[in-house]
């Protein structure tokens, strides 16, 4: 099973896709500045961080992105998870 962190996930397009990502059988976790807010320790045993595009334009620096960067996991925007990875499993 894949396991994915789906930052900004209160997002209306992020939590579909994330509900979507459930439904294909992935272990998604999510966190949200309205939620309790986002750390680096919530990519610990991830396969994939996905995040809202405006993470990026927010806060580039955000910790969760560096520490995926540093462990070597994959980062994509939600659309791009949708596109990339679930349209193929559909």
């Amino acid at each position: 099973m894949k396991r994915i962190h789906m930052m900004g996930i209160k997002g209306s397009g992020a939590q579909a896709a994330a509900g979507v990502a459930a439904g294909f059988g992935y272990e998604v976790s999510g966190c949200d500045v309205l939620t309790g807010g986002h750390d680096s320790s919530h990519i610990a045993g991830k396969d994939i961080l996905v995040l809202s595009p405006a993470i990026l334009f927010k806060d580039p620096h955000n910790a969760e992105v560096k520490e995926a960067k540093r462990q070597g996991i994959p980062i994509m925007t939600w659309p791009q998870f949708v596109g990339d990875i679930l349209q193929k499993e559909k």
